[in-house]
């Protein structure tokens, strides 16, 4: 099944492509001290630009995907909300279901 994934808990922006193994895994991060806010502007302006590497690296169309994995937590709310948001415009567009992620740590000793 290919996956496209979308990564957004902070300050940066990611997007991964999973096709029996990972294709794509491209990313964008925000430089600088920041605002929440700041993270969104940042987030949205390359998000394009990230998604169509993504797919490019893949050698994938957006009519190629079959469902969405968006992360939905731990993180920061305002870019998190922004990748969620990116995420259901995806699903919706493309008519694949998505599925919300919770990213975690865990550190062994």
């Amino acid at each position: 099944m290919k996956v496209l994934g979308i990564e957004s808990t902070a300050h940066t922006l990611g997007i991964g492509i999973f096709d029996n193994g990972i294709k794509a895994n491209v990313y964008k991060t925000f430089q600088g001290p920041y605002l929440p806010r700041d993270l969104v502007e940042h987030h949205a302006k390359v998000f394009p630009d990230v998604l169509k590497e993504a797919l490019e690296k893949a050698q994938l169309t957006l009519k190629d995907i079959e469902g969405i994995a968006v992360a939905k937590g731990p993180g920061i709310g305002a870019p998190l909300s922004f990748g969620v948001a990116m995420g259901n415009y995806l699903s919706s567009r493309l008519n694949v279901p998505i599925v919300g992620v919770t990213t975690a740590m865990h550190i062994s000793k």
